[in-house]
């Protein structure tokens, strides 16, 4: 087989360690022979290869040898360390998200059209959540009752948590019933405490749809 001037280049170590076979051996042999310039790079490579090759031998004192290997071990310390690093913080990342995914889906669960009516939830949240209603329909929750709850779902629906007493149920009903940007998902009545919780879906879409 013949070789091409990069591939005899390559092979510059192989032939000065006696490593190729007698086919490779010739194919080397046969394109220094054609190529004088490739003959010039072999020959200045073979003697560098020689120089190096007679050097004496040098053995570095002892503290700098346990010098060097104190600063290997240093830096292979650092670098562990910040694979460390680097590892918790993606599972700190992942942890994260994973307790975000779980918050908001037990969220939407227990905002949903059931029969329960969750807890109420964190102020800030409530709070940050009530920024979406108008002025005008949060005046208008705030007149039926105490908005103890309000959050914002994964279908970026909003629903309000509204406790009034038992006795306004009707009226209260008759007067989210008229408005369009309000719908009853579910209510809860405390016998002992007389009180009725209702979990209310907000859409405000509605009143532009059945606007002309």
């Amino acid at each position: 087989m013949s070789m091409t001037n990069e591939e005899t280049r390559e092979r510059f170590d192989a032939y000065l360690d006696d490593e190729l076979d007698a086919e490779e051996r010739a194919s080397f042999e046969a394109a220094l022979a054609n190529a004088p310039a490739l003959q010039t790079d072999f020959e200045a490579y073979r003697q560098t290869t020689q120089l190096f090759q007679n050097l004496p031998t040098v053995t570095p004192p002892d503290a700098l040898i346990e010098a060097t290997q104190l600063r290997l071990r240093r830096r292979q310390r650092i670098r562990e360390l910040r694979q460390d690093s680097a590892l918790r913080y993606r599972m700190e990342i992942a942890l994260c998200a994973v307790l975000v995914i779980a918050l908001v889906a037990i969220g939407g669960l227990s905002l949903s059209s059931s029969h329960s009516v969750p807890s109420p939830y964190d102020p800030a949240s409530t709070r940050l959540a009530l920024g979406r209603l108008s002025a005008e329909d949060r005046a208008h929750l705030e007149a039926l009752g105490d908005i103890v709850e309000a959050r914002v779902d994964q279908k970026n629906t909003l629903r309000v948590i509204l406790k009034t007493s038992s006795e306004r149920k009707i009226a209260v009903r008759e007067s989210l019933s008229g408005h369009a940007t309000f719908a009853i998902e579910a209510e809860e009545t405390s016998t002992e405490e007389g009180m009725l919780r209702l979990v209310i879906r907000y859409t405000p879409e509605a009143t532009e749809a059945a606007t002309p």
